[in-house]
This record gives structure tokens, sequence and C-alpha cells, in this order.
């Protein structure tokens, strides 16, 4: 008799079961919005599980691109240094016997060649074509630097370079070196009509 009812009790608890999944079906079906959070929190799960996953791929991609464009762009002396980046540190180089040097601690030029190398990591691990628009790229740089330097940048990016230069900066030898990848330039004068006011012009085709 205990059998019986334990199979009759399981029955009804399998009976209510089903209802209850009828019941939430119907639910979802008069509720478009419940469901569509739901599905929202589950593509919310799957972000997060892959965001974990790939933050680590993506930093060691970065953290190899930017070695690889710095040491293209500087001298022998971190040849064999390598990019490191950390969410709670600035980021440094790190040589082969685990020695550091801090990004803040480099010359002025190295900073910029630096910053440079990070433009073009963020550009070949992003996998844009985006024109990247640099402002005064060589402006502290030697002359030992700054042919080297413009050369490499218009060859690495993968699309378009803006570079904004005054009259000191890229000129002469530097602007022969950029030649053969200069598709347009142009030349901003600019006159002052007021205190704190004035008027731009461009001339597409004209260089300093």
């Amino acid at each position: 008799g205990l059998e019986h009812r334990e199979r009759a009790d399981q029955q009804a608890i399998t009976d209510i079961r089903a209802a209850i999944g009828q019941m939430e079906s119907r639910t979802k079906a008069g509720n478009p919005i419940q469901a569509k959070l739901e599905v929202a929190q589950r593509l919310r799960t799957l972000s997060d599980d892959a965001k974990d996953k790939l933050v680590p791929l993506c930093k060691e991609a970065l953290e190899a691109r930017c070695t690889r464009h710095f040491r293209s762009m500087v001298s022998g002396e971190y040849a064999r240094f390598n990019a490191k980046f950390e969410a709670q540190s600035e980021p440094w180089l790190e040589g082969p016997k685990g020695q550091q040097v801090f990004v803040s601690t480099m010359s002025g030029a190295q900073k910029r060649a630096f910053g440079l190398a990070f433009t073009l990591a963020v550009a070949d691990v992003a996998g844009t074509e985006a024109p990247i628009v640099i402002d005064t790229p060589v402006g502290n740089m030697d002359s030992e630097y700054r042919g080297r330097v413009l050369k490499y940048v218009a060859e690495a990016a993968p699309g378009q370079v803006i570079f904004l230069s005054h009259d000191e900066e890229i000129y002469g030898p530097y602007v022969d070196v950029l030649k053969p990848k200069t598709l347009q330039t142009s030349l901003v004068s600019f006159e002052q009509v007021a205190d704190g006011a004035g008027v731009s012009k461009v001339m597409d085709g004209r260089y300093f």
C-alpha cells in the first residue's frame, strides 16, 4: 500500500511540474519584456566569462606589438627589453634579467617613441584601419630619432596617418623621408583678429 501511495505521489509531483512548466511558458509568451531581460542576462553572463579569458590574451598581444614597434624606433639600448602593462601600474620595460625601466624615467624622445609604439600596437590589436592623428610626433627628438621614427610610423601604421607639425619639426630631409608615403599636404595659417580669437585658413597642396 505504501508503494502504491508513493507511485501516486510521484505521479502527482510530475503532473505539478508539468503544469508549472506550462504556466512559465505562457508567462514568457505573454511577457516579451521579461523574456528579453532573461536573454540579456544570459548574454551578459557569457560576455563576462569571455572577458575573463580575452583580457589576458589582449594584454599579451598588446605587449608584444608595443615591444616590436618600440624596438624598431629607438636605439639598441632597449633591444632586449619588453613592454609590460598592468592595470594598477604605469607601463614599464622589462629587461632579460628582470630589470625594470618605467616609462616616466626615460628621456623625452624615448617617451614619445613609446607613446607612438603604443598607439600603433592598439591599432594592430584592434584590427582597425581608422586614421591615426599625431600632433607634433617628433618635436622633442634629435636628428638620430626623427627621420627613423617618422619613416617607421608611416610604414607601420595599418591605415592613414595624419601628422600635425610646425615649421621646425618636419622639414627638409624629414619631408623627403615621408614623400613616398605622402598623399596630401596642407598648410594652415592663422590670423589673429582679437585677443584670444582669430581665423585659420587651410591651403591644400602647400607646406612650410
